[in-house]
């Protein structure tokens, strides 16, 4: 198997792996065996260009801010607007932990 092709079945252990983890410092230290530490960045600096982009940032405010390209920029809005909805979905939840519905 070359390094770029990844099978259902992989991902799915990977995935069950992910619900496996009892709360976020679990998920931090696997992350850090996991990943490399650039793999950690490239996908914090993800995370952050999509929450910006979910709060209404333009995508040059976003490129500025963060001084990372444009393109970097645009590839995550194009998957924001046109992916599975799971960032979504993650993104709508955390805002109703962070703000929960008045009574």
């Amino acid at each position: 198997m070359t390094q770029k092709t990844v099978s259902n079945k992989e991902l799915e252990r990977l995935c069950t792996a992910f619900l496996e983890l009892k709360d976020v410092n679990e998920c931090w230290e696997f992350l850090r065996d996991l990943l490399t530490t650039p793999e950690l960045r490239t996908i914090s600096r993800r995370w952050e260009i999509i929450k910006k982009l979910n709060e209404g940032k333009t995508q040059r405010e976003i490129s500025g801010k963060l001084d990372c390209g444009i393109s970097t920029v645009s590839r995550a809005n194009a998957v924001l607007r046109d992916g599975t909805g799971a960032l979504k979905l993650i993104l709508d939840r955390l805002e109703l932990k962070d703000h929960p519905p008045n009574p």
